[in-house]
């Protein structure tokens, strides 16, 4: 990740029903969200993240690519 990441979920991401993304952060390619985690305005989610349990990522943060977060 370099720079600013554009919002939205790639398509490659899978986000598990029940988790919280706001409308501005950015998740990349190949990454996991489970279905407790809660990702922050502005978060930036680099490729193949997981974030697993009851996790939440507050705004702005950045997490870089093969990172794992949670349980």
């Amino acid at each position: 990740m370099t720079g600013e990441a554009p919002n939205g979920i790639h398509p490659a991401a899978i986000v598990e029903p029940g988790a919280e993304i706001d409308a501005g952060a950015s998740i990349g390619a190949f990454s996991v969200v489970g279905s407790k985690a809660r990702i922050g305005a502005g978060a930036q989610v680099g490729s193949h993240v997981h974030v697993r349990g009851r996790t939440t990522i507050g705004p702005r943060v950045r997490i870089f690519p093969f990172a794992s977060v949670g349980e």
